[in-house]
């Protein structure tokens, strides 16, 4: 009585210690949050919590701020620093408290000091990623509408993956590679990353019949679409 309206990636590794995600690019709407209000020379920062839910002794101290009011860890959390280490940030200006100087205490996180990228989530929007249907207007666009084709895959979500799972010299390798999105996908990338992808698809070539006019098996139909996926980057 629900509509499916998401699908499901498997992630597997061999050695699960070995294998870490590059990280993603930070969006604009990100990047919009580092500001630098009070004109610090480290650069725009955004500003973090101050506080942690790990039982810790010696960090549920009073904090009081540049105006005197005295703030506590709010209940059933404590301060993240020890009180030696708040200190040692409030030295170096890394406390932020509001423009006005009576805010909750938080920490400064220079922009210039965390990691160049952000770590994938779970939950890849049909808005970054693509859906089913903008698959299929991709593949009826490069295939000129010659052959219907019902699971395509993004061209967008192979990329993220591919840009999640790989360096500039993999070798993709697609058991099922059907209608050769991921082989699209390798070479768009390839086009605009200046990057070196290799791909291998592996497709049986399981007949169409008729309905598969001058496509006479699915195997057909990927090897056409890789010919023309290279002829629209050149």
């Amino acid at each position: 009585y629900v509509t499916a309206g998401h699908d499901h990636i498997l992630l597997y590794t061999k050695v699960k210690e070995n294998w870490k995600p590059n990280l993603l690019e930070r969006t604009n709407e990100a990047l919009a949050k580092f500001k630098n209000p009070d004109d610090d020379p480290r650069g725009v920062w955004s500003s973090g919590d101050l506080t942690s839910k790990t039982k810790a002794k010696g960090h549920s101290y009073p904090i009081k701020t540049p105006t005197g009011k005295e703030y506590l860890p709010p209940k059933g959390r404590q301060w993240a620093p020890s009180k030696e280490t708040f200190e040692r940030l409030m030295s170096e200006n890394r406390i932020w408290f509001g423009e006005s100087g009576n805010n909750v205490p938080r920490l400064k996180q220079f922009l210039t000091e965390v990691q160049s990228g952000v770590v994938p989530m779970s939950i890849w929007k049909c808005s970054e990623v693509g859906h089913n249907q903008e698959a299929k207007q991709e593949f009826n666009s490069v295939m000129d509408k010659e052959i219907d084709f019902d699971t395509p895959k993004p061209v967008r979500l192979i990329n993220k993956m591919l840009h999640i799972a790989t360096d500039d010299n993999a070798i993709v390798l697609d058991f099922f590679a059907g209608s050769c999105s991921t082989a699209h996908a390798v070479i768009k990338r390839n086009y605009e990353n200046k990057s070196n992808l290799k791909f291998i698809m592996i497709q049986l070539p399981e007949r169409l019949g008729s309905d598969g006019g001058k496509f006479k098996s699915i195997a057909d139909i990927g090897k056409e679409r890789i010919r023309r996926a290279a002829q629209l980057v050149r």
